[in-house]
């Protein structure tokens, strides 16, 4: 069945509120677009399916106080996609994994001023079922990934790894953050990459990692 769509098209709007769902199934897609649109909610979760996500507003707090709230998520392999003018706080996770065989991991774009991923949140295109996982694209002035967060996309299937690609105009920041790229032990083909152009980059208590550990 197809999902329908949810969009929003308008400037200088602000949605303000302790919590917001979005949320389609099936080959349906959310998007917000509209800038200087802007969010400002405690608990944001956008729940998608393979049509994807694509936001394009002012700052941007990803996350709040329930662990309940999954942030931004895709199946069927829907890619997300958020640009922002401002800063970019993530304490709740982005997910495009997938979980069903034959799937094709959704990518993950975010551009931003500054983009901070923090508290254990994760951004991940991570594949755990037969098909390759996607690639993390982050383009910013200011990254850092702090307080157990970190970027993955690992293969735990039979698949491709995924590529992380970072560009950080000023400065990177792990602190006990990380950035992996791991071919499993089930997995059997080949193995992703990490890549950071920055101009410094500081890693304390951290790891970045392209590995394999697979066939």
């Amino acid at each position: 069945a197809n999902g329908g769509n949810i969009a929003r098209v308008s400037g200088n709007s602000i949605i303000n509120a302790g919590s917001v769902l979005f949320e389609t199934n099936g080959n349906g897609g959310i998007g917000l677009a509209g800038a200087p649109l802007r969010l400002e909610v405690g608990n944001l979760e956008a729940v998608s399916g393979s049509g994807g996500v694509f936001f394009d507003v002012g700052n941007v707090n990803i996350g709040g106080v329930s662990e309940e709230v999954i942030g931004i998520s895709t199946i069927g392999g829907g890619d997300i996609t958020l640009e922002s003018q401002g800063d970019v706080t993530v304490t709740e996770n982005i997910s495009a994994e997938i979980f069903i065989d034959s799937e094709t991991g959704g990518d993950i774009s975010l551009t931003s001023k500054t983009l901070s991923v923090t508290n254990g949140a994760f951004i991940s295109a991570s594949t755990f079922a037969e098909g390759n996982a996607g690639s993390i694209s982050i383009t910013t002035g200011f990254l850092e990934v702090i307080n157990g967060a970190f970027i993955d996309v690992s293969t735990f299937g039979i698949g491709n790894g995924g590529s992380i690609n970072i560009m950080a105009e000023n400065t990177v920041v792990f602190d006990r953050g990380a950035a992996f790229s791991t071919l499993e032990a089930e997995a059997e083909v080949n193995a992703g990459s990490v890549s950071i152009t920055t101009g410094s980059i500081t890693v304390t208590n951290g790891v970045i990692s392209a590995s394999t550990s697979g066939k």
